[in-house]
């Protein structure tokens, strides 16, 4: 827990030093583990240790990638915080590619302002995104979501959020 709680921490370094802009393409890394290793607990470990802590300027969302036509297992809302819904693989059109415009529309709903985002701490400036199952991104859609949802992690936001995803 340690180890990755101290790799989330310095995965934020990528906001604060020019080098790490340039040796990584977002502040973002991968948990590659079998399955029923450990990965899910490890994120909710992370998360009740953060999210517990007072103060902290972090806040920790855990979410379950799930494909677009599945339906979630009947206890996710026990284990995570949101769903995210990959749609299925359509070609870009004439309006662009409306399946990833709704996938990040999505995101952007679960960021809400930070000031609204923990009333227990409402100087939250960093968010840790703890995304489970986050191969779906890549099967679904070749590669396309999960390059798309890197690219939306680069963005620039006005109120100083830092965003850090851990895909697992």
């Amino acid at each position: 827990l340690l180890q990755f709680q101290q790799r989330i921490h310095a995965t934020f370094e990528w906001y604060e030093k020019e080098e790490e802009r340039d040796k990584y393409i977002s502040p973002s890394f991968s948990v590659i583990q079998s399955s029923g290793m450990g990965k899910t607990k490890l994120m909710k470990q992370y998360k009740k240790v953060m999210n517990n802590k007072n103060p902290s300027d972090i806040r920790v969302v855990l979410l379950l990638c799930v494909h677009g036509d599945k339906r979630p297992p009947a206890d996710y809302k026990n284990h995570f915080d949101h769903l995210l819904h990959v749609p299925m693989l359509a070609p870009p059109n004439e309006n662009g590619n409306p399946e990833r415009d709704k996938l990040i529309q999505s995101l952007n709903e679960i960021l809400i302002p930070p000031e609204m985002m923990d009333e227990k701490n409402p100087k939250t400036k960093k968010i840790v995104l703890l995304i489970d199952e986050a191969h779906i991104l890549a099967m679904e859609s070749k590669g396309r979501f999960y390059v798309s949802l890197r690219w939306w992690l680069r963005q620039k936001r006005s109120d100083d959020l830092k965003i850090v995803a851990v895909f697992a």
